[in-house]
Order: C-alpha cells, then sequence, then structure tokens
C-alpha cells in the first residue's frame, strides 16, 4: 500500500464500521468518526469502506420502476386536476405562459 496509512490502520477502520455501522444514521456519518478518531480525511475512509462493502445501498431497478410508474400517475392525475379546474373557470385552451 502506497498511502499515508498502512494495511493494519486500513483493517481497523474497516473493523470499526462493521462493529459501529449501526450506531450511526448513516454510512458517511460512521466514516466521519472513524476519520475523526485517526485523523484521516473521511474521504480516504469512505473509499476503503466502499471498496470492502461495496457501493452505498441504492433502489434495485425494480422500486425505482415501481417509483417512476407512481410519480407518472401522480403527473396524469394532477394534470387531469388541473384540466377540470380550468375548464371549471372557463380558461381551458388557453396557455398560462409559464415557460
Amino acid at each position: 500500500m502506497s498511502s499515508r496509512y498502512g494495511d493494519e490502520t486500513r483493517a481497523w477502520a474497516e473493523k470499526t464500521f462493521a462493529e459501529t455501522r449501526h450506531q450511526y444514521n448513516s454510512r458517511l456519518e460512521c466514516c466521519q468518526a472513524i476519520a475523526k478518531v485517526l485523523g484521516a480525511h473521511v474521504n480516504t475512509v469512505s473509499r476503503w469502506i466502499g471498496e470492502s462493502y461495496g457501493p452505498a445501498r441504492q433502489a434495485p431497478p425494480e422500486e425505482v420502476t415501481a417509483k417512476m410508474r407512481a410519480l407518472e400517475e401522480e403527473v396524469q392525475r394532477l394534470r387531469r386536476q388541473n384540466h377540470d379546474l380550468a375548464s371549471s373557470r372557463g380558461i381551458a385552451g388557453r396557455t398560462l405562459g409559464l415557460a
């Protein structure tokens, strides 16, 4: 390892992360605490953790698709509602010039 911190330091950081992660609200918060103890930059510790434990959680594709579908349905519902309201006020067909 050609860095400022040796393998033992990195191993300690990874072990500490595994043991204490549940005490923090986020991965970053845990990495910040570890970095502070080491006197290291949080990005260094975050990189180590990312290399050892993988990237921070990302929503699975099916979850993203479901959220997108729900948002598209909400947009359609709001457009219908907006159209109905505009029609009831006699401004249907006019553009609002919100560009």
